[in-house]
């Protein structure tokens, strides 16, 4: 896939880092955003994540779906009104085993009290990642 296509639908800096450097296994494991370390980085679908320690870099290449981040890492709220907005790792929430991030706190706040924007986003998914 063309890495123009690819940024439509991945969250990434011009590096092509995903999730800011974020470890995505450790939203699981410890329940908060921990910074990667540039020696264990795994490049997925074109993407490099960065992980805390081996055992965790481990886990992500065994099943690399089960901790991507919903909508490519792009903000959920966002992504249910119809928007691509980047996200703060601090801004998080695990629903139903899936990694939902949001652009900042308040708009997490405000997404946390309307869960019937995750089905919102999962409709508006398809005609969003073409955006640029």
């Amino acid at each position: 896939m063309p890495t123009d296509a690819m940024n439509t639908y991945v969250d990434v800096n011009e590096k092509r880092l995903g999730l800011k450097g974020y470890d995505p296994v450790a939203y699981f494991q410890v329940g908060r955003p921990q910074a990667g370390s540039p020696d264990y980085t795994f490049n997925y679908e074109g993407v490099k994540y960065r992980f805390a320690s081996r055992q965790n870099l481990i886990l992500f290449m065994k099943d690399p779906e089960r901790y991507l981040p919903a909508y490519g890492g792009f903000c959920s709220f966002g992504v249910s009104e119809g928007l691509k907005l980047d996200t703060d790792p601090a801004a998080f929430k695990i629903v139903d085993g899936k990694l939902y991030l949001n652009n900042c706190m308040e708009i997490h706040d405000k997404w946390l009290g309307e869960q019937e924007r995750i089905e919102r986003a999962n409709k508006n998914w398809p005609d969003v990642l073409t955006k640029e």
